[in-house]
């Protein structure tokens, strides 16, 4: 063994070397050490200095670090998970300018562990640990007070396999003589997916309903025949009728559920807003924890969060609004759509107004004085026509991106916002793609531009409706899109991304969650795909559905409207006769 002491740099060149000739880091490190002992690299070094040279690295000197290491607060990464669970060790490492494995560390002390592509705490509090059980029981006890029958080995076996948990974690409900019994006609509406905050009107919490269960309307004014649309947020729901009444449920800790009472921060049941009572709405839609109503004079009511300005009011006086509060607004408007937490709507002259969080370029806007783009605006502030072509006939937008429709002679799509996963019709390239701040033309060559669309969005895909079919582009990996990808989305084309799902019927309505869909087909029927960590795909799994697939339909029984929120889902049916 030699008696030559080598320094870093010298073990370095011949780690080049051993890359040039195609040699593993396994098999140079075993090299080293025969060679040099105890003054080799270890084998992590010498892994770390092989994935330096496959990035095209290949400087041997120690760079050099300016200052003291970069520190960041535990609040600061709680934060930026709060606005995105589902961000990288490298996004994140970036964001806040630290290595990957400092984030890493930071995590495993906050209790976070990586599941289903999110960060999520990685021990339940005792409290939620004590709601599962409850709930498990309160389910037990309704469906027993119901006295329907068990049909179906498979439900039979589920409520066997619950009943036998709760006995071996509460013993003394094994001194109990329930009779299980399950709820499976062709009632309606039917729920599924996520219920932590009562978002599904089942009159309880509980984490979610995989299967297709029952609504009770009987204790609201309601009537599933008059139901026109259904739009939810993360833990909040809302339901408009064609008498143009409001109804809410679920979350209501800003008052996104519209309640007066905000200390009632979870409503179980379907309540009527009263304070949108003398008015006619004609259009609802809902943020994560925000809340709007359009009327059919094309007035804005606002009601929830406002913390990030998404309510077209200054954040610094407003942080929430606990009940609907009309805009002032010196136009009529005709459509409104809100993302995470931005907003955007379009006025009967074809304008557009936008507000809210602008991290990503979502409100498409550039601040003249600095020439960058905003941080955000608590106010609506118009979107330049210059920009984009034609007259604004619709918008819609996701959690960090902005669609706009406009018609000249044909229709056209602009984009703005964040383009991580292509939602914007396009593969990033370049770093400086990734986030697109002014409108972006994208190209349709598959979609006849003389012909109506309907643009629905997810947090990061894209599905276009025309004449029952479906197109879609972007994020897939949960099942998204409804197909597969051929190859790697690197270097595809626009033309190429966009592509109809096949092989299903034609889809007369379509409803996107954040990661899921659910659409109605000309005869009835109802298809699910995308992300169901919370049972939201509705059949009786957890699994992501990568395929559309249909749920199956009570006999003599058809879907006339469905509905989604972030994580759950509704359908509502009526007897085929």
């Amino acid at each position: 063994m030699s008696k030559f002491v080598p320094n870093k740099v010298y073990l370095r060149g011949i780690l080049l070397h051993y890359f040039i000739q195609k040699n593993s880091a396994a098999e140079a490190h075993r090299i080293l050490v025969q060679t040099y002992g105890d003054n080799a690299l270890s084998d992590t070094t010498c892994r770390d200095w092989f994935r330096r040279f496959k990035n095209n690295d290949f400087e041997l000197e120690d760079k050099e670090r300016s200052g003291a290491p970069k520190k960041f607060q535990d609040k600061e990464l709680e934060l930026l998970l709060d606005e995105d669970p589902a961000q990288t060790l490298s996004e994140l490492g970036k964001i806040l300018q630290v290595d990957e494995s400092t984030v890493s560390k930071r995590l495993k002390g906050l209790g976070m562990i990586h599941k289903q592509g999110h960060w999520v705490p990685y021990e339940l509090k005792p409290r939620d640990v004590e709601r599962r059980f409850g709930t498990c029981e309160l389910l037990l006890q309704r469906q027993k007070r119901k006295g329907f029958t068990i049909t179906g080995d498979r439900y039979r076996l589920q409520l066997m396999r619950l009943s036998r948990a709760l006995k071996e974690k509460r013993p003394l409900y094994a001194q109990r003589h329930d009779k299980v019994i399950l709820l499976h006609d062709n009632a309606r509406p039917h729920v599924a997916g996520a219920n932590s905050h009562g978002q599904l009107g089942q009159g309880l919490l509980s984490e979610q309903f995989v299967l297709p269960q029952e609504v009770d309307l009987s204790k609201c004014s309601l009537k599933p025949e008059l139901i026109r649309k259904i739009v939810g947020g993360a833990g909040h729901t809302l339901i408009l009728d064609t008498n143009g009444h409001v109804y809410s449920c679920g979350l209501n800790n800003k008052g996104q559920a519209g309640n007066i009472n905000i200390e009632q921060e979870n409503i179980l049941i379907f309540q009527r807003i009263c304070a949108l009572e003398h008015e006619v709405v004609i259009d609802v839609c809902c943020g994560w924890d925000s809340s709007m109503a359009l009327t059919r004079n094309g007035e804005l009511y606002v009601w929830g969060s406002n913390r990030y300005g998404q309510l077209g009011l200054d954040p610094s006086v407003f942080s929430s609004i606990p009940h609907p509060h009309k805009i002032s607004f010196d136009k009529k408007i005709k459509n409104v759509s809100m993302g995470l937490r931005h907003t955007a709507i379009v006025t009967e002259n074809h304008e557009l107004y936008i507000c809210g969080s602008n991290n990503r370029g979502q409100l498409g806007l550039i601040n003249p004085e600095t020439m960058k783009p905003y941080t955000l605006l608590g106010v609506f502030t118009k979107v330049a026509e210059r920009t984009m072509q034609g007259n604004v006939e619709n918008v819609t937008c996701g959690q960090y991106h902005t669609i706009v429709l406009t018609k000249r002679q044909t229709y056209n799509i602009y984009v703005f916002g964040d383009n991580k996963h292509g939602q914007l019709g396009f593969f990033s390239k370049t770093s400086s793609e990734t986030r697109i701040s002014q409108p972006l033309c994208t190209p349709l060559s598959s979609i006849q531009h003389d012909t109506p669309i309907q643009i629905h969005t997810g947090w990061s895909h894209i599905n276009i409706l025309s004449n029952g079919i479906i197109f879609s582009w972007g994020r897939n990996d949960y099942g998204q899109l409804g197909r597969s990808l051929s190859k790697s989305q690197n270097g595809i084309s626009p033309e190429e991304r966009l592509q109809c799902i096949e092989n299903i019927p034609k889809i007369i309505q379509l409803s996107v969650g954040s990661e899921h869909n659910v659409a109605l087909t000309d005869n009835g029927a109802v298809l699910c795909w995308g992300w169901n960590e919370h049972g939201n795909c509705g059949n009786g799994k957890m699994e992501n559905v990568l395929r559309p697939k249909f749920l199956p339909v009570p006999s003599n029984s058809v879907v006339i409207l469905v509905g989604t929120g972030a994580g759950h889902s509704f359908a509502v049916l009526k007897d085929a006769s």
